[in-house]
């Protein structure tokens, strides 16, 4: 089985950022679905792009693995929209791994961020291109992932622009 994961801003304040995130995971998702039928999403499914990449990927039919970083991890959804659209993802999802962590953390978090990376085939990541302020930021992901040689998709919330990182075998583009 092959893996698409996401990683990327929880935050998508933009109207434009936020319909361009949506409109480019789609076409993503639809293209290397189709290419490849047995095609898993994995996501944590987290506020932002891990929730948008989550509910379009059920959108299309895709089978959904989700990793929660700690036990209480649906307290860190502040309004009911956000918590039922977390408690929908998981009753959607075929498997859920829940990793050791008690409570919230910028470990817990690291610690599924980088499952996502070492887990996925392809990695999505939705971000500014800036230096993370945390260990648990997105362009610890993306050294993560150029440190394990993975194909990672980047769609640039600054400039609107996707870039395209292949380097295995696997991962050929969409038409």
């Amino acid at each position: 089985m092959r893996r698409i994961g996401v990683v990327g801003h929880r935050f998508i304040c933009d109207d434009t950022v936020l319909r361009y995130t949506t409109s480019e995971i789609t076409t993503i998702l639809d293209g290397f679905c189709t290419l490849y039928p047995d095609l898993i999403a994995l996501s944590a499914i987290a506020e932002g792009a891990d929730t948008i990449f989550a509910e379009a990927a059920l959108a299309l039919g895709m089978p959904l693995e989700i990793i929660r970083p700690y036990h209480a991890y649906h307290s860190d959804f502040a309004t009911v929209s956000a918590r039922n659209r977390y408690s929908a993802l998981c009753e959607a999802s075929c498997k859920e791994i829940v990793l050791s962590h008690t409570c919230r953390s910028d470990e817990a978090y690291e610690n599924a961020m980088n499952l996502v990376v070492t887990q996925s085939d392809l990695l999505v990541v939705v971000w500014d291109g800036c230096p993370a302020t945390a260990i648990c930021g997105t362009s610890h992901a993306v050294d993560n992932a150029l440190r394990l040689n993975k194909s990672w998709i980047h769609l640039n919330v600054v400039d609107l622009t996707v870039t395209h990182h292949f380097v295995n075998e696997f991962i050929e583009m969409p038409c």
